[in-house]
């Protein structure tokens, strides 16, 4: 079989066209490739895909490139999810082809394309990256092997972990975030502003698993580095600040988060503005504190307040809106104060199921604490000793 394959790669080869998508295909992974990959990564694909599908939008232009693959049996296409397939044991007769020394440039030029393609990460493109994954985490093993250091490199490798760390995969995410951190102090050196927020980075994900003694000298580390070469109201500075505030509060250092947390909202409001997310994101982590010390007098009226503004400035539909709602129903849910409560939880579980899935971390955090809710409604009379707990405070990468 492979020798039959090698042979029809020989006649493919009397079209460079189909040749060199052929040996695109051999550096990702070989099912359910985006065809869409080869048009928008074309420009980091070589001159002949890149003179050829870059600048052309007809989608006739890229069936005819691809007919001599689906001819030879090479690739099979999928015409309802717009991806085609190649045999594994064909990517490694075609690397075989090539050799070691032209593998080593088209794995790096697969990784500028599909850099090029994964789409900046938020909620709202997590169907889209899902798309690529797959490629992008075999680029991730591509990037290891060859040692690649470029931009493109590790901002992929940034992106994918941050696509990970979002869904609350975070086993996935710190492998990607700590070679994205070894590469940014080898190649652009320890107080790089792009590693100083990778270091941000890995500290927030070591927070949020409650790994505080990992994460407190990572926040040390990147705030004392930031306020010296990008300065004390740089919004990098100010991110750390903020996060590191949330590390005290968390531990129940009170005294030594308190000041992090005015800083961080006062200079934001004088910075970004009085509705910039950044700083509303402070109101919130500012009220969850005031919350965890029994000051509610002054924690409802900053939920109440960033609440409002969140819905203005991002929508009634965005997670941190939810999360403030989340946090709100929690402030009522322990003043008792059920019926006010009831309806914040619900609005906060149905963004989230609609947008982060029914099995994300905030997602199982929210039901549990509206299913406590409810059973402490049908028994009034009895007491209940579970409080509900949610990731009330949030950092920013």
């Amino acid at each position: 079989m492979a020798s039959t394959w090698a042979l029809n790669f020989q006649e493919v080869e009397q079209d460079p066209l189909a040749a060199d998508i052929l040996r695109v295909s051999a550096f990702v992974s070989p099912e359910g490739i985006p065809l869409e990959l080869l048009s928008s990564g074309a420009s980091q694909l070589g001159p002949v895909l890149a003179a050829t599908l870059a600048t052309s939008e007809d989608p006739l232009v890229l069936n005819e490139a691809l007919e001599p693959l689906t001819r030879y049996s090479l690739i099979r296409r999928d015409v309802d999810t717009q991806t085609y397939s190649i045999h594994r044991m064909v990517q490694e007769v075609v690397k075989g082809q090539i050799g070691v020394a032209q593998q080593a440039g088209w794995a790096e030029r697969v990784v500028r394309a599909v850099e090029q393609s994964f789409p900046e990460v938020s909620h709202l493109t997590w169907t889209r990256c899902q798309r690529y994954i797959s490629h992008a985490l075999v680029c991730v093993a591509q990037i290891d092997r060859w040692r690649m250091t470029f931009w493109e490199a590790r901002n992929l490798l940034h992106q994918v972990g941050k696509y990970f760390y979002q869904r609350g995969q975070f086993w996935e995410a710190e492998p990607l975030w700590k070679s994205c951190q070894a590469i940014c102090e080898r190649v652009l050196g320890p107080e790089h502003p792009d590693t100083l927020s990778t270091v941000n980075n890995l500290a927030v994900l070591y927070d949020d698993q409650g790994k505080y003694e990992q994460a407190e000298p990572l926040y040390q580390r990147a705030l004392e580095a930031s306020e010296r070469v990008l300065g004390l109201e740089h919004p990098d500075t100010l991110s750390t600040v903020n996060n590191l505030a949330n590390l005290y509060a968390d531990q129940g250092k009170y005294e030594q988060a308190e000041p992090l947390y005015q800083r961080a909202l006062e200079t934001r409001e004088r910075v970004l503005g009085p509705e910039h997310p950044d700083k509303l994101l402070t109101v919130n982590n500012l009220a969850a504190f005031y919350h965890d010390q029994g000051k509610d007098e002054q924690a409802e009226p900053l939920y109440q307040r960033a609440l409002t503004s969140l819905v203005r400035v991002l929508g009634p539909e965005h997670p941190d809106t939810a999360q403030t709602l989340g946090n709100l129903a929690i402030l009522y849910h322990d003043q008792g104060k059920f019926e006010l409560a009831a309806p914040l939880y619900e609005r906060a579980l149905a963004i989230y199921e609609s947008v982060l899935g029914t099995d994300h971390p905030r997602t199982v955090d929210v039901r549990n604490n509206y299913a406590n809710l409810q059973e402490k409604m049908k028994q009034k009379t009895e007491e209940v000793s579970s409080k509900p707990k949610a990731p009330r405070k949030q950092g920013r990468k």
